[in-house]
């Protein structure tokens, strides 16, 4: 058989024009089969609540496009602080360009404009891990998908009840997100389209913690719905917590469902403590792992992310502790083929300038962004094999360095 040419020499990307879109929905249909019709891809491409056409790219060689893909210009928090980021999304390419080249080149060249945008970091979910992870990208984030019975949750008091939002509530609601987000590691700016997108979506219903008039502190959107007419189940679609006692009012309140609803699905941080208090932790069906292991649901690899400017990345977010390391990232799309210079952190704020010496810290860019982000410990780098230190004490000193909870959005793309 023949090998397929490569035809990425000869690409052009660019952005996409209105002219481009009727080619631009066949590939996209032909990538993402689903039962989304044409001027649903369409509104896709033009009305998407992240961005326009001018964050869509196309890839094209000879006058024929063959791939496309978005490039949103997106904010997360990470150490209390607000860092400029890309999303990229709807990466596609014509099934008879496939496996010459051209994903590669749409992809690197949409990292060359994140750096130009003067972005520190892309995320993505990926079609393919391992396509990503040759070209820089590492997994940052895990979720556990929770299928469990209403009654599985902790109750509340009795005095402690969310109320249905009403439209005044939208202010204080989004100040309640920004208040989490800001503490948090990985949860992103919305725009005000975006919080529009977001509230007004069909069947979804909204319920707040806070009394009238005054700040939210905490609130659940859910979806319901009965597959086939059997048992009514219950999507938790968002819940965000500002305090302990809006975030025990949320269960409370998912607990009192029980009545109604069969299963609640609830998706959260793969390290989230809920686990611990839940009075049965497991499927209503009673699944179960060798018959003694109770299953509560499922894990789940969430984002990726790739660092595109390792200066600009260490600078822009924050430290919880202070210190001084040499950093040695290979970094095989700078012409030098790596990135090394030292990173002083005080008082919290990273600067990143020449190699003073001192402790050294070396991996590759997806490594690297795996720490950078607080998904991976510098400890637990080195143990895989995927990083390198120049003592022992270096690899702890960089734990404490980089520290920050696993990264958890809620927002998908």
């Amino acid at each position: 058989m023949e090998a397929p040419q490569n035809i990425s020499s000869g690409l052009v990307v660019r952005t996409a024009r209105e002219d481009d879109l009727e080619r631009l929905v066949t590939i996209h249909s032909d990538a993402f089969p689903d039962a989304r019709g044409r001027e649903a891809r369409r509104r896709n491409f033009v009305d998407n609540p992240r961005g326009t056409l001018d964050d869509l790219f196309v890839a094209e060689a000879d006058g024929a496009l063959l791939g496309h893909a978005f490039l949103f210009s997106m904010a997360s928090w990470m150490g209390g602080r607000e860092v400029a980021m890309s999303g990229m999304a709807s990466v596609a390419v014509a099934p008879e360009a496939r496996g010459q080249g051209v994903a590669t080149a749409l992809v690197r060249r949409l990292v060359a404009e994140t750096r130009h945008r003067g972005q520190v970091a892309c995320l993505l979910y990926p079609f393919r891990h391992a396509f990503y992870r040759r070209l820089g990208w590492g997994l940052v984030s895990e979720v556990r998908r929770l299928r469990l019975a209403p009654s599985s949750f902790p109750a509340y008091p009795d005095d402690a009840r969310p109320r249905a939002a009403r439209p005044e509530d939208l202010a204080a609601l989004r100040r309640c997100y920004q208040r989490v987000a800001s503490r948090g590691n990985g949860l992103l700016a919305r725009s005000d389209r975006l919080w529009r997108t977001f509230l007004g979506t069909e069947g979804r219903h909204l319920f707040v913690v806070g009394a009238h008039g005054h700040e939210v502190s905490g609130y659940v959107m859910i979806a319901c719905t009965a597959p086939n007419g059997g048992p009514a189940e219950l999507d938790v679609v968002e819940l965000v917590a500002d305090d302990d006692h809006a975030r025990r009012t949320l269960y409370g309140f998912l607990r009192a469902q029980r009545d109604q609803i069969a299963t609640v699905r609830y998706l959260v941080a793969a390290r989230d403590p809920l686990l611990a208090v839940l009075d049965e932790p497991r499927t209503p069906q009673g699944e179960t792992v060798r018959t003694l292991v109770a299953v509560a649901g499922e894990w789940g690899a969430a984002h990726m992310a790739r660092v595109v400017d390792v200066g600009g990345a260490v600078s822009a977010r924050g430290y919880a502790a202070d210190g001084q390391i040499t950093l040695r990232v290979t970094e095989p799309l700078v012409p030098q083929g790596r990135v090394a210079g030292t990173l002083l952190v005080r008082s919290g704020t990273g600067s990143f300038g020449p190699e003073r010496g001192g402790p050294i810290l070396a991996c590759d860019i997806g490594t690297f962004t795996q720490i950078w982000s607080g998904y991976l410990k510098p400890t637990d780098a080195v143990h895989l094999g995927v990083a390198a230190v120049d003592a022992p004490r270096t690899a702890a000193l960089a734990d404490a360095l980089f520290a920050l909870p696993s990264p958890h959005t809620l927002d998908y793309f």
